[in-house]
């Protein structure tokens, strides 16, 4: 893995930041930032339908489980 970053913007008004809903199941999506210039988006599905878990979810993958994600999709990983 390249040197990549994690780029997010957390507003403390919003406590779903970073989650979206798509047909009733939580989604996480950050950015990551590679070498200090390519961006690139990231959608993780929670495989969840409760908020409170989502957010559980969420903070795990913001805190350290984000690298995974980026080192999975440039190896071709899907995430399931």
């Amino acid at each position: 893995m390249n040197n990549w970053t994690l780029s997010i913007r957390i507003r403390e008004s919003n406590p779903d930041h970073h989650l979206f809903q798509n047909h009733g199941t939580w989604w996480c999506h950050f950015w990551a930032i590679e070498d200090g210039f390519r961006q690139e988006r990231f959608r993780v599905n929670l495989h969840t339908k409760s908020r409170t878990k989502a957010h559980q979810k969420r903070n795990s993958l913001l805190r350290d489980g984000w690298k995974s994600v980026v080192s999975n999709s440039k190896e071709g990983v899907q995430n399931a």
